[in-house]
C-alpha cells in the first residue's frame, strides 16, 4: 500500500489502513475514522451553514409594506 492509504494507529503508532473503522494488526485496538472525515458530519455542517446564511438575509423589516396598503 502507498503512504496515502496508511495512517498511524492511535494506540501503538503502527501503520494501518486509512479507510473507515480498522483494527490494528499489531495491538488489536479499533481505530475509527476521525469525526470530521465522516460523511454525515460534513452534511450536518453544510446544513447548519446554509441555515445561518439564510437567516442572515431574512432580517429585512416587512412592516413598511403593510403601512402603504392602509
Amino acid at each position: 500500500m502507498s503512504s496515502k492509504n496508511l495512517r498511524k494507529c492511535k494506540f501503538c503508532g503502527n501503520d494501518i489502513a486509512s479507510k473507515g473503522k480498522v483494527t490494528c494488526p499489531n495491538c488489536g485496538k479499533v481505530n475509527k475514522k476521525p469525526l470530521y472525515k465522516r460523511v454525515w458530519f460534513i452534511v450536518l455542517i453544510a446544513i447548519i451553514f446554509i441555515g445561518v446564511i439564510g437567516s442572515i438575509g431574512d432580517d429585512e423589516p416587512k412592516a413598511e409594506g403593510d403601512k402603504a396598503l392602509t
